[in-house]
């Protein structure tokens, strides 16, 4: 049977255990976020207090997910409304 062995610089081995230890110890860690420290939902804003209406002259960025030939900006014109 054929044995080979195959050094590795002692270097190398600091270089991967410095490395390797503190990327395994953050995989294995976990946030737990208190449940007191997220308000209700009915406590979130999620949209603007004031309704508002577009109107002439407004710009809108039209932004489309992986499909950027589609993205535009837009004037409102003013026969619109």
């Amino acid at each position: 049977m054929l044995h080979i062995q195959q050094r590795v610089s002692p270097h190398l081995r600091i270089l991967l255990a410095l490395f390797l230890l503190p990327t395994m110890m953050v995989g294995c860690s976990s946030v737990v976020i208190a449940p007191q420290d997220v308000p209700p939902l009915s406590q979130q804003n999620y949209y603007p207090q004031e309704e508002y209406r577009l109107q002439p002259g407004d710009q809108l960025d039209i932004k489309f997910y992986e499909i950027s030939e589609l993205n535009e900006l837009i004037k409102v014109r003013p026969d619109v409304g």
